[in-house]
């Protein structure tokens, strides 16, 4: 995981941070079932779960795994880097 992601997952709430954790686990073994994952345009094999305000976007490797690109809140410069 990047220093990036821990960094921001050091600023959540343990109840936000209980959440994620386990949707983050969900995500590298590509069970997304019941996940608001929506398909990033103009990306081959990168997608984005929505949790409330905070977006983690990852990138589909094979048919079972999956790697986590970026945790952050929603906002402009959210989806800018990809």
């Amino acid at each position: 995981m990047s220093d990036k992601i821990t960094k921001f997952l050091r600023k959540l709430s343990s109840r936000e941070l209980d959440k994620i954790s386990k949707i983050k686990d969900k995500i590298t073994i590509n069970n997304l079932n019941g996940m608001n994952v929506k398909k990033l345009s103009g990306h081959a094999n990168l997608y984005r779960v929505r949790i409330g305000r905070i977006r983690i976007i990852f990138e589909n490797i094979d048919k079972d795994t999956n790697s986590i690109k970026k945790i952050d809140f929603r906002d402009d410069k959210t989806y800018r880097d990809f």
